[in-house]
């Protein structure tokens, strides 16, 4: 049985060794950097002040990873009760570079998020990893604790199948 303080050290470590899964996991779920960051943070501090809980050290960063998650997944929860909550005639005004003041690309985004959701989890984890955190071959392998070649082949099948997407297709004006 692992001491309070070993499962603290252990917490701390799989937060500097891992931070850019967490990230990556809130990202696809918030599809924005900056929520994305406050969900991590959330998510680490309702993980550490229930260290308690953890029932099995080996799978710290599995079930910090779902915390993470299901904070993201709460966040979109209060904003989704607090867009029923405005006046129908409320018009945000927004920053001139937001997509969502350019549909074209706003819907292209659309359309990649959506293809990448529905990608294997596997794939769309090194994908996001790739794309978000700028993470090499390597960084990826040792983030996820797999082989290089196991990522270089879901990076391979997921462009893949992003290429053969007619939505993604459409969106970059391809036929």
């Amino acid at each position: 049985m692992l001491s309070e303080a070993d499962i603290r050290n252990l917490y701390e470590a799989a937060v500097r060794a891992n931070f850019g899964l967490f990230y990556a996991t809130a990202y696809r779920v918030v599809r924005n950097a900056a929520d994305a960051e406050e969900t991590v943070q959330q998510g680490l501090m309702k993980a550490f002040a229930s260290l308690g809980s953890l029932q099995d050290a080996n799978r710290l960063v599995g079930w910090m990873c779902q915390i993470v998650r299901n904070s993201a997944l709460d966040l979109l929860d209060k904003r989704k009760r607090h867009e029923k909550s405005l006046p129908d005639d409320y018009d945000p005004s927004g920053d001139a570079l937001d997509p969502s003041h350019q549909p074209a690309l706003a819907e292209a985004a659309r359309a990649v998020y959506d293809e990448v959701d529905k990608l294997p989890e596997g794939q769309a984890t090194v994908i996001t990893l790739r794309h978000t955190e700028q993470l090499n071959i390597e960084e990826i392998a040792a983030r996820l604790k797999i082989s290089p070649n196991l990522v270089r082949v879901r990076l391979f099948r997921a462009y893949e199948r992003l290429r053969s997407s007619p939505r993604l297709r459409r969106a970059a004006g391809e036929a």
